[in-house]
């Protein structure tokens, strides 16, 4: 026994016990005591169990947001699919432990990503009614409003939970615990790991394998509130990550796109077709406040008040052509009905929740790309940032070639004696406006404008202060907290209306025909878990179960109105009772001003005087003949997506 007679002898001693690696020579000679080695066993078994604890509390997380007992159920009941998980939990620990070589980072970094994705997707399911999906991640634009989704502030207990688990999971630092394998053995596992993972998701074979053995599908992909219902949210990510692909329908050929379109023949312009200048705008959020049932509004002198008068009137014009339109978004996830307005086809057929312009690698037609072969300019006009949904890639491929987004606005702003203005932290309805008619103004020829606004899009709780509200909405359902969104939405409501009419008097003054083609994308986030639309008694619950819940939840108002006399539709008719699906408003606006008709405009409109306003998210009855619609809707989706554009016609 060696004897330690002074103080440095002593520290000395103590550093080896610590890091025993870094002093061979003692080796043998002095052994750690029994505690030391109880220490040290203790914290590897904490960060071996590390794993399991991220899973099972991320489906805590993820359980409490559908509802109760729903994570013992899901325990119980898909045992296979909570075992798949955990193997995956461990082969991304062991990648980190192997990398890091310490396992106190291998747990920190699996908790951040864990704990990040099981409360983003806890909050955007409590606002928009959507999960976490893997998209939401590769978009880089799409991180902004993850963020948003938080903007209420994460609660204190959450706060104080992810803190300790942090100081749990960086436990074996307190002994400098480390994988002892030199990095030559280390990394090459590591590699070989994620290789092996990476294959997996790219080769749908072995991705396909992998979920059946597991008891998942990637048919769970088609439906994402039984998906993240049925698999939890790392089982329902996994599906998802396994699904990106656009699956091709069975039984998919050129004879089979034919034999959907061959009954149709082109359709030219009317004689008296002048080449409109046509304005798209989504309106972000549009929506009617005096929907919600309970409302009251009064203006600043308390009389009472129409948050979208301007809206009302213009629909009420002899002419105009309003009512609802059918989409497939709520709260969020602007970009589906964006996309089905432009080209008529369904985001239904995609992975759901997935961003369209993602998969969009050459030009696929639209109606943007319709105007454009008839020599229009096309523009797209959007005061936000221009990788968001992906739209700088997307727009180029179908059709819209001059792109304005908040930068060139800026710019434009900077070079002339115009200035836009702010309102609720985005770019205001009014200068938006204003840009549009600018567009038009510096056109020469015939123009297509896609507009999105900004300036109504979440949140709403601090959107505008006290003093800026010109309009006040009361409803003594609601709660302090969902009360405040609702009059905050209510004021962005008044000015898109205000936006509205400054653009319809901008028309009616052109000596050019003009249209316009008004609509909104979903309906707004008011409250966490559709708390307006559940305390005023709109649904029945948070969840949607009553028999109208998805009917009154997952329809906008639209508005088609020009200064020149429309044509008869097969869709829509004058007056303010319409309905119509998102995929078939510019059709019917395309009848309206006597445009050109393909073959797939006029298949369309068959689907849309069959069925008004299907898509899944209505949860309407199927029948043998709706199935066949939606057959080959899906089909022809497919086909100028991710096919062999069979049904190309420009």
């Amino acid at each position: 026994m060696i004897k330690l007679k002074t103080e440095k002898h002593r520290v000395f001693a103590a550093r080896w016990i610590y890091a025993p690696a870094k002093h061979p020579r003692l080796a043998g000679l002095v052994r750690p005591a029994p505690l030391r080695r109880a220490l040290r066993a203790l914290l590897w078994l904490i960060s071996l169990a590390f794993p399991a604890a991220c899973y099972l509390a991320t489906e805590y997380i993820h359980f409490a947001a559908i509802g109760p007992d729903r994570l013992e159920r899901f325990l119980q009941n898909r045992t296979s699919v909570a075992i798949g998980m955990l193997i995956v939990c461990y082969l991304l620990w062991v990648c980190l432990l192997l990398l890091f070589k310490k396992p106190s980072a291998a747990n920190a970094v699996l908790l951040c990503f864990f704990g990040a994705a099981a409360v983003a997707s806890h909050y955007k399911h409590a606002l928009t009614g959507d999960f976490l999906y893997p998209w939401d991640l590769s978009q880089a634009g799409n991180i902004g409003e993850l963020v948003g989704f938080l903007s209420g502030g994460i609660p204190m207990l959450v706060v104080a939970a992810a803190l300790g688990a942090l100081v749990l999971a960086c436990l074996p630092s307190l002994t400098n615990e480390t994988l002892a394998l030199r990095w030559w053995v280390r990394v090459p596992i590591a590699l070989a790991l994620i290789i092996l993972m990476t294959v997996t998701v790219r080769v749908p074979a072995l991705g396909k394998d992998f979920l059946e053995r597991h008891g998942m599908s990637s048919a769970n992909a088609a439906l994402q509130d039984s998906n993240y219902t049925d698999n939890g949210l790392v089982g329902a990510f996994t599906v998802n990550l396994l699904s990106m692909n656009v699956q091709k329908p069975a039984g998919y050929s050129k004879e089979a796109v034919e034999e959907i379109l061959s009954p149709y023949q082109p359709i030219g312009a009317s004689d008296d077709f002048a080449s409109p200048d046509i304005i798209v705008i989504l309106s972000e959020s549009f929506w009617d406040p005096k929907l919600l049932p309970g409302s009251s509004f009064t203006d600043a002198e308390g009389n009472p008040a129409d948050p979208i008068a301007n809206f009302t009137e213009i629909s009420s014009r002899p002419g105009a052509v309003s009512g609802m339109m059918a989409n497939t978004a709520l709260g969020g996830g602007t970009v589906r009905p964006e996309f089905e307005v432009l080209t008529g086809l369904s985001t239904d057929y995609l992975p759901s929740g997935s961003v369209p312009y993602q998969y969009l690698h050459r030009p696929t037609e639209s109606f943007a790309s319709l105007y454009k072969s008839m020599g229009y300019n096309t523009y797209a006009v959007h005061p936000y940032l221009p990788a968001f949904y992906s739209r700088v890639s997307g727009y180029p491929q179908i059709g819209l070639d001059n792109l304005s987004f908040e930068e060139e606005i800026y710019a434009y702003s900077a070079s002339s004696d115009w200035q836009w203005d702010l309102r609720g932290k985005h770019i205001s309805d009014h200068s938006f406006v204003e840009y549009i008619e600018h567009t038009l103004d510096e056109n020469q020829g015939s123009a297509f404008v896609l507009g999105i606004s900004m300036e109504a899009h979440q949140p709403y709780e601090t959107k505008f202060k006290e003093e800026d509200l010109k309009v006040f909405a009361e409803n003594g359902a609601l709660d302090e907290s969902t009360l405040l969104s609702f009059r905050n939405f209510t004021m962005a409501m008044y000015d898109a209306d205000q936006a509205l009419g400054q653009l319809v008097d901008y028309i009616d003054n052109r000596e050019k025909e003009t249209v316009l083609v008004y609509f909104g994308d979903h309906l707004p986030t008011l409250g966490t878990n559709y708390a307006a639309y559940v305390q005023s008694g709109m649904i029945a619950d948070a969840e949607r179960t009553g028999e109208q819940d998805r009917y009154v939840t997952q329809r906008t108002p639209f508005l088609i109105y020009a200064n020149f006399p429309l044509k008869d539709s097969e869709l829509l008719t004058p007056g303010t009772g319409n309905e119509i699906a998102s995929y078939n408003l510019l059709n019917a606006a395309n009848q309206m001003i006597g445009a050109p008709r393909t073959r797939y405009m006029q298949w369309l409109a068959d689907f849309g005087k069959q069925y008004q306003s299907y898509n899944v998210r209505m949860k309407l009855k199927m029948t043998d003949a709706l199935q066949q619609f939606v057959d080959a809707h899906r089909m022809i989706t497919y086909d100028r997506i991710a096919g062999k554009q069979y049904s190309a016609e420009q």
